[in-house]
């Protein structure tokens, strides 16, 4: 049945997913301190933070995409 295949195949791309996930997001885990003071002492707390990259939207400074200037092909 093609429906058993199709489960099959989501199956092992749902696994392969999540492993990528976990063996990349070791390059986002930072370590951030948390200072807290009770009375005359200070705590500090280590907290895992996770730091996720920025994507940026709209006009660069930069004009087209790839390096340098394109040649235009007419045919």
């Amino acid at each position: 049945m093609p429906g058993r295949r199709i489960r099959e195949d989501h199956t092992q791309y749902r696994d392969q997913v999540k492993d990528k996930v976990k063996s990349r997001l070791k390059d986002y885990i930072k370590t951030g301190k948390k200072v807290e003071r009770r009375g005359d002492d200070y705590i500090v707390v280590d907290i895992p933070v996770i730091e996720l990259p920025e994507f940026r939207y709209g006009k660069t400074q930069y004009d087209g995409v790839g390096n340098g200037e394109a040649e235009v092909e007419i045919q």
